[in-house]
């Protein structure tokens, strides 16, 4: 995530939570406050990890929606698939940046 105004990690304010609904499911919204971790020395970027189990396999949505530090919020739909196979392949991978230093990061596309 990232926010030129910092992100709003803490929930300061009625409904100001990093929140997280799946297939429009609005009655089990996903609070994930703690699950944000802001990258290091900035308060402007950061990233979410959180485990979805129990999804069935097929067309899935997300919705994601976040707030700054001046309150305004911004969400996204993200859109992804489970695949009902209980094995993984990789379709895609690459490096970036070219050339990888100091950290590579290395997107897969299962």
């Amino acid at each position: 995530m990232f926010d030129t105004s910092g992100i709003n990690a803490v929930g300061f304010g009625i409904g100001h939570d990093i929140i997280a609904v799946l297939d429009d499911d609005w009655a089990h919204v996903i609070v994930l406050n703690d699950n944000y971790e802001p990258m290091v020395g900035s308060y402007t970027r950061g990233s979410i990890s959180y485990q979805l189990t129990g999804l069935a396999p097929g067309r899935h949505k997300l919705n994601l929606r976040a707030f700054d530090l001046y309150d305004n919020s911004a969400e996204k739909d993200i859109y992804f698939w489970v695949s009902g196979q209980s094995s993984i392949s990789i379709q895609n991978i690459f490096c970036y940046p070219n050339p990888a230093k100091p950290k590579p990061i290395f997107p897969l596309i299962l």
